[in-house]
């Protein structure tokens, strides 16, 4: 706090935001003194300077909101943004994520419509660690990265997030760390009950017959203690159904997957066509994927907190969190292969049309569509909870201890059928167009009736040798955290304390899947005539029974009538998949692919952490100096148990790789000042070196070992042998290559700077700007190519003679993530919290608006000079809002924008993958109502929210820059459509 003399006024403002800084205390009715109930409800800290009789506000709602999280800003020695829930349950929004991504230099990349993954100041979720009560996390991803959809915002009480780390924290990253907070009951003076209800619904429609468009949440808590108030407790559960229906459409235009035609002369090949031509036009040449997805996600969470504090110098608190989500649904769509070679090679390109160098229509002969339903699945059970104990040996000494575990089961399930018109390319569509191709919103035209069960068969009909696929990899991640810490508190010294711990973390996470293709059982596998061995011995009609409805197609074309030219909203048959595998039509075979096999891996981690930290509280004349200096010293132990697998074109078994470990070290100092050198208005610096560790599949020890026949050919026999001829490592000609994960991987490093201007006033009011710059060192990269010491690999496999032999077939190729390349990541961010009725007539009361601005220049510059693209990287970030709460009324508007970035998304391997994404800006909008007065309908309140109020879609696109001029072709666009959640809520 500023040292500098407390007014009548600061006093008044002092307790306000100390009120807020438990974001759960009890709020009195706005604009009434304190009755004596009301004073019992504030922080002891805050009663000491407030009486019965004191005629103060005690700000509620939204400004009280933004009073607590400014108030956290403001007393913290870090550079911070926090977030705060106006009251229990009340964070309004569907997850934390939405919350946190209205945050300066935060925003969010959405999946299946909800946001859940976030970046901080231009760097993706893998970038970034995120806490619970100060505790590291596991992930339900393969990575590191968080699903902060995990999280329902009903029982986070605060969010902070660390832009510049300091010494004390159990885990940061480079680009910053989140740590969530639930509430503690000796923080209330009384009992506290809170329950809601909430419906919810998704105005895409129904656009699956088997799934609703609309859901519902639910919400209770219960917060006590006994007389004496030593012993507190809670309990908080939240319970859900939210909706999501969204129109797919993936174009599929990234290399390779598109032409360039002359639409003049289309016979004429790509190579003979002049980019620069007016007439040269790009098309599609691949198999758009086109369909809806709906799926429920089903969530029950609970947290609790036991809290007991026999005395002064002694506390205990148990707190725990669960929650079991199932993210369940099923794709119903259309892949349209249009190369020649999906056709049975007749697909043919007849007519193009428009202008500029993307074409606007495209028109194919001899189509053959594959009908997709893929049910969709991923359960998961979460589990946090720690002991923390405090024990004040003396005044100022005292002794913290931290136990904690967080952990995590997976298991997804990705299961394709496949239907069509005939088996194997044998019934083709004479034309099919696709219309509005540059505008990612396309449609196309059909001369086949997708609706038609009578013509629709269970089959094969790409000739892919399956009639489906199905994938169940689980994920399990184990992480415990055990911390001891001394803290020694110093009286007229500049130094306020000093503290000194050791945490020790160790963490287990593994992948483990199965992948089979789907066939026919071999008593189904006769076609209608009986007789083995004849063309529809892979084809099989659709029971009526077996059918649940039509999926709607209508936002996707038209059914063109090829006798009478009529037109009709396109529709595609639906059934369910998961009879077909129960009842026994399905059965399953193993895919024994090497790159299959190897995707399973385990990586285990032990940090050892030492940290010592001094707390700064001194004066520079008259003007408070806070802050602290410290270091981390980590101490690293990784290792991985994999499988090295031959790509099956030499003599070897494979081999399983156990226990292959890397060790290193860390010191990473840190330092942050804040200076307040007026009133209420400070500078912050910051500086520390900082880590991020990498990504858990890429340190996966599982590889495939690949052989170059020219270098090292295999004779009849079996017999592989050298030849020094054909060596030429520089030009890529070794004997053997690995691909696959390397545990060898050092984390990403970074050096950050950091400044920070910020000016608070009135209630709810603060101006900030802040820079940064982050140099990075080590950053990794998918390498390709990169010569290695690989002749363990070659032993395990031919034998150690072989190397004896030849010592140079041990040189290879190592196609993993590899530490590589620097760069640096650098901006601006400016934010502004004004609460208009501070400055207004009192006509204005209750007005107010935020905005918030951040520029990034993200850069990773390889040895030729080019550049690549950082995961989750926009270049311009910023996010307002404006609201207004009076006498119970309250509406606010938010608005978040983000320009493009690379997003990741998860590819058919289950691996992620970047692509482009159009910026976006999403629109959420609120107005509601709550009872105030001493009556029984007292804070009992109504709320409507709509997310996504634009419809803003979710898209990608791939860039072709080997014209005259780079073109953006789009590639994948899902429209999720608008949610509506009203909200009827009361407390006790």
């Amino acid at each position: 706090m500023s040292r500098h003399a407390t007014t009548e006024k600061e006093v008044s403002l002092k307790s306000c935001l100390l009120a807020g800084a438990a974001a759960t205390a009890l709020a009195a009715a706005p604009g009434a003194a304190f009755a004596e109930s009301d004073v019992d409800l504030l922080p002891a800290a805050v009663q000491d300077d407030v009486t019965e009789t004191d005629d103060v506000v005690v700000v509620t709602g939204i400004k009280r909101s933004i009073a607590d999280s400014l108030s956290a800003k403001k007393e913290a020695s870090s550079i911070i943004e926090a977030v705060s829930a106006e009251d229990i349950g009340k964070l309004p929004d569907v997850s934390i994520a939405d919350t946190l991504a209205r945050l300066p230099g935060l925003t969010a990349q959405r999946v299946r419509g909800r946001s859940q993954s976030i970046s901080i100041r231009g760097l993706g979720p893998d970038f970034s660690i995120s806490l619970l009560n100060g505790r590291e996390q596991v992930s339900a991803g393969d990575n590191r990265g968080i699903e902060f959809d995990q999280y329902p915002s009903e029982l986070i009480a605060q969010g902070i997030v660390y832009k510049t780390p300091d010494a004390s924290l159990a885990a940061s990253g480079i680009a910053g760390t989140v740590d969530l907070k639930t509430v503690k009951p000796l923080d209330f003076d009384e009992r506290r009950i809170t329950v809601s209800g909430q419906y919810l619904y998704n105005d895409n429609g129904e656009l699956n017959p088997d799934f609703d468009d609309n859901g519902y949440r639910l919400f209770a808590s219960y917060i006590d203690q006994n007389e004496t108030g030593t012993l507190g407790w809670s309990i908080a559960v939240t319970t859900q159904s939210i909706p999501n229906n969204n129109l797919s459409r993936e174009l599929k235009t990234s290399g390779g997957q598109t032409r360039r035609v002359d639409r003049t002369d289309l016979s004429l090949d790509e190579g003979a066509v002049d980019p620069a031509d007016p007439n040269a036009q790009i098309v599609p040449i691949d198999n758009p994927r086109t369909g809806v997805e709906s799926r429920e996600f089903e969530r029950t969470s609970v947290a609790g907190t036991l809290q007991w504090r026999p005395s002064e110098n002694f506390s205990a608190t148990i707190d725990a969190f669960y929650s079991d989500f199932e993210d369940s649904g099923i794709f119903r769509g259309a892949e349209t292969p249009l190369a020649s070679w999906a056709g049975g090679g007749t697909t043919a390109l007849t007519e193009v049309s428009g202008s500029g160098p993307v074409a606007s229509s495209a028109t194919y002969a001899n189509v053959n569509p594959v009908f997709r339903t893929d049910v969709l699945s991923r359960e998961a059970d979460l589990f946090s909870g720690g002991v923390n104990l405090q024990y004040d040996v003396t005044e100022s000494l005292k002794l913290t201890a931290d136990l904690s575990t967080s952990q995590i089961d997976r298991t997804d399930t990705d299961f394709e059928s496949y239907a069509g018109f005939g088996n194997a390319n044998s019934v083709l569509d004479p034309r099919f167009v696709i219309n509005g191709i540059p505008s990612s919103e396309y449609t196309f035209e059909t001369s086949l009736d997708y609706s038609d069960p009578s013509v629709i068969l269970l089959t094969d009909p790409g000739g892919w040798g399956q009639v489906g696929f199905i994938k169940r990899p689980n994920i399990e991640d184990e992480l415990y955290q055990y911390r001891a810490e001394a803290e020694q508190s110093f009286f007229d010294s500049f130094l306020s304390a000093a503290r000194a711990g050791v945490i020790f973390t160790t963490r287990d996470k593994s992948r483990d899947g199965s992948e089979e293709f789907i066939d026919f059982a071999p008593d189904v596998r006769l076609g209608a005539d009986g007789v083995a061995g004849t063309a529809d011995d892979n084809e099989l009609e659709l029971a009526p029974s077996q059918l649940v409805g039509l999926a709607d197609f209508s936002d996707f074309g038209v059914f063109v009538d090829p006798v009478t030219g009529a037109t009709q909203p396109l529709q595609l048959i639906a059934y369910d998949p998961n009879t077909l595998l129960a009842n026994g039509t399905y059965v399953t075979r193993p895919d024994l692919n090497p790159n299959v096999l190897v995707r399973d891996w385990e990586v285990n981690e032990e940090l050892l952490t030492f940290y010592a930290m001094a707390d700064i509280d001194t004066e520079i004349g008259t003007m408070p100096l806070r802050g602290n200096i410290g270091f981390q010293y980590i101490d690293v132990s990784q290792e991985s148990t994999g499988a090295r697998i031959d790509d099956g074109n030499f003599s070897g078994t494979g081999f399983p790789i156990s226990n292959e470990s890397e060790d290193y070290d860390h010191f990473l100092p840190s330092v942050n000042l804040g200076l307040e050198f007026m009133p209420d208005t400070f500078v912050k610096v910051a500086y520390a070196r900082t880590v991020t560790r990498p990504r858990m599949n890429d340190l996966r020890n599982s590889q495939t070992i690949n052989r170059n026949a020219l270098v090292c050919p295999e004779d009849g026999s079996g017999t592989v042998t050298f030849n020094p001829g054909a060596f030429n490592p520089s030009e890529g000609q070794t004997c053997f290559s690995a691909n696959g994960g390397n545990i060898f991987l050092r984390p990403f490093e970074a050096d950050a700077f950091d400044v920070s201007f910020e000016k608070y006033f009135g209630e709810a009011g603060a101006f900030s700007i802040a820079f940064f710059n982050k140099q990075l060192d080590n950053y990794v990269l998918s390498g390709a190519g990169t010569l290695v010491d690989i002749s363990d690999a070659v032993e395990a496999v031919l034998g150690p003679q072989f190397i004896a032999d030849n010592p140079d077939a041990g040189i290879g190729a190592l196609n993993a993530p590899v530490n590589a390349e620097d760069g640096h990541i650098r901006g601006f961010e400016v934010a502004l919290r004004m609460p208009l009725d501070e400055f207004l007539p009192p006509v204005f009361e209750g007005l107010g608006f935020n905005i918030s601005y951040s520029n990034t220049d993200a850069q990773v510059e390889l040895p030729d000079g080019s550049e690549i693209d950082i995961p989750g990287f926009s270049e311009d970030v910023y996010s307002g809002d404006v609201y207004y709460e009076r006498n119970g009324v309250r509406a606010r508007v938010n608005v978040r924008h983000r320009s493009e970035f690379l997003a990741e998304i998860e590819q058919f391997d289950g691996t992620a993958a970047g692509a482009f994404a159009e910026g976006e800006t999403i629109v959420d909008a609120q107005i509601g109502y709550t009872f105030q007065g001493d009556g029984p309908l007292r804070d009992l309140s109504f709320l409507l929210e709509v997310y996504n109020l634009t419809d803003e879609p979710f898209q990608t696109f791939e860039r072709n820059d080997d014209l005259a001029q780079v073109v953006e072709i789009p590639s994948r666009r899902e429209d999720y459509g608008r949610l509506f959640q009203f909200r009827v809520a009361k407390s006790f």
